[in-house]
């Protein structure tokens, strides 16, 4: 992944064991941006940004920048 890539993501809901449905968004920081940086990505079904986790949620790159 890199800045400005489209993807789709799913968390694991650990409340009903079941991975979520996805949310899309654009990755708009990335670990290599500066000394506290983390994989983030602005969401469009929720106008927020979300951390992401690249160990711990399925990330698909739907498109790269």
């Amino acid at each position: 992944m890199k800045l400005g890539d489209f993807v789709s993501v799913c968390y694991y809901d650990q409340g009903i064991s079941e991975w979520t449905t996805p949310f899309h968004g654009f990755i708009c920081m990335t670990p290599n941006d500066h000394a506290d940086a983390v994989w983030q990505m602005w969401c469009i079904e929720r106008n927020t940004f979300h951390i992401l986790s690249p160990h711990k949620d399925r990330i698909e790159v739907v498109s790269e920048a």
